[in-house]
């Protein structure tokens, strides 16, 4: 219910011709944050298609130093430990009771919950592979799993019908 009103610039929103403009300078302005958005998405999905690293946080198993990851040995073993006890047929939910009973922490220190170790293991970054949207590559990154093991554990992953024990 309040008109601004530019004396130096003659603008007026009570005015059609005021009204007009705003509306304008708002498209203007929505047009250019869309743009910038798209630039920043197409430039990480590139990143991503050449193997490089698009600046999500560093996943458990990794350290990352002067624009190179490498492998947290401290670290790396429970990753490969959930994958290992996934794939041997063990449910997300007592992984995660496991790793929070032994007191491990996830890699921004909090507690293990279901949907934490299922971003994990569907997380192919652990297997050296880059990935973004619908792209995955080779990443320019040391593996912490084969690849034969992640992919045993995305195909359990879709195979579980949401709602039963196996969760």
């Amino acid at each position: 219910g309040c008109d601004l009103v530019l004396i130096k610039e003659s603008f007026d929103t009570s005015t059609p011709q005021g009204k007009f403009a705003l509306t304008m300078f708002a498209a203007i302005a929505e047009l250019e944050a869309s743009t910038i958005t798209e630039r920043v998405m197409t430039g990480k999905a590139q990143k991503a298609a050449d193997g490089g690293y698009n600046g999500s946080r560093c996943p458990l198993g990794y350290k990352y130093a002067d624009s190179q990851f490498s492998v947290d040995t401290a670290t790396a073993s429970t990753v490969k430990s959930v994958f290992q006890s996934f794939v041997d047929g063990a449910t997300m939910a007592s992984i995660a009771q496991r790793l929070n009973d032994d007191g491990v922490a996830t890699a921004t220190g909090g507690k293990w919950y279901t949907g934490t170790i299922r971003y994990m293991l569907q997380n192919g970054f652990y297997a050296g592979l880059t990935q973004w949207d619908a792209c995955e590559v080779a990443g320019s990154h040391p593996a912490i799993i084969s690849r034969e093991m992640y992919e045993a554990a995305h195909n359990r992953l879709i195979n579980l019908k949401p709602g039963k024990a196996t969760i």
